[in-house]
């Protein structure tokens, strides 16, 4: 708006339209700039919606990409010798490689889902800390599991999938930001039936859970929202100094006084007072009051 302002003054515009044309120009100019703004605020949000979609969608990929060239046969190496075994140091490598081998096409199509839908909040809510949050869930996922798990090769990426839910729904509620609480009740309505499947008693109902890995993720997903809580996205602060309110009414004094004498025919454009008129009200006490 200086920038038209400036124009006007060289042009001698403000010679001849009136106080109040010069209020009305300004109140438009300044409008058509809000939504200028408002429409590269939305582009811009929208650009980080979509990048967002970019890890989730790639690391889908690369898991059905695993799964069809097993599947296929190329391949005599038996993969699921990549999976955890616990306590034994033969089992140490499946902390990296487990989640990227399932056994069937239901194991895999089961994580899928949450993996986009998890590894999106993830990304676009805490994006400050995506990287970083997601490669330690990984990694003391599958080192919980490789301490506490039986002794038996546990595959697949159930257990990164509850580390994410854990760290999504503690990270916002430590964070008590409205937008974070918000989303942490959002993955708890959703995935909140699956807590269950962290107890022992889920291999009673089939003996295939990993309720180990479960219970490792949702331990790692808590602990990362603990260390990171001052990381990433944080609640906004409102600071409000002693004498605040004494000097706004000393303001609102200065500027009648300015309304009920000032002659805005001679004013120039840029140094109308109260700057811009973002409401009518606004407006009507400047020049009418």
């Amino acid at each position: 708006m200086f920038f038209i302002s400036k124009i006007c003054r060289y042009l001698w515009f403000d010679r001849f339209i009136s106080s109040f044309d010069k209020g009305v120009f300004y109140i438009i100019g300044d409008f058509l700039f809000d939504k200028m703004s408002e429409n590269s605020e939305i582009a811009r949000e929208k650009k980080r919606m979509w990048l967002a979609l970019i890890p989730p969608i790639v690391f889908n990929v690369i898991l059905w990409l695993i799964f069809a060239l097993y599947i296929s046969g190329v391949s005599e190496f038996d993969v699921f010798r990549l999976g955890i075994l616990p306590r034994h140091t033969e089992g140490l490598p499946g902390i990296a490689f487990a989640p990227l081998i399932h056994q069937s096409v239901s194991h895999l199509f089961s994580n899928t889902i949450p993996i986009l839908i998890l590894m999106w909040c993830l990304f676009y809510f805490y994006s400050q800390i995506a990287f970083e949050s997601f490669f330690y869930l990984w990694l003391l996922s599958g080192l919980f599991t490789w301490m506490i798990g039986r002794e038996s090769y546990h595959i697949g990426a159930s257990g990164l999938v509850f580390a994410m839910i854990f760290f999504l729904f503690f990270s916002g509620i430590l964070r008590k930001h409205v937008p974070l609480i918000a989303l942490s009740l959002v993955v708890i309505f959703i995935y909140g039936s699956m807590i269950w499947s962290i107890f022992p008693f889920s291999e009673w109902i089939d003996t295939k859970i990993s309720w180990e890995a479960h219970l490792s993720g949702a331990i790692s997903g808590l602990i990362m929202a603990v260390i990171l809580r001052k990381q990433g996205p944080q609640k906004p602060l409102l600071i409000q100094e002693e004498g605040d309110d004494d000097d706004d009414d000393d303001e609102e004094e200065e500027e009648e006084e300015m309304v009920s004498g000032s002659n805005y025919d001679n004013m120039p454009y840029c140094h109308l007072p109260n700057g811009n008129f973002r409401n009518i009200k606004t407006l009507f006490r400047t020049f009418f009051v």
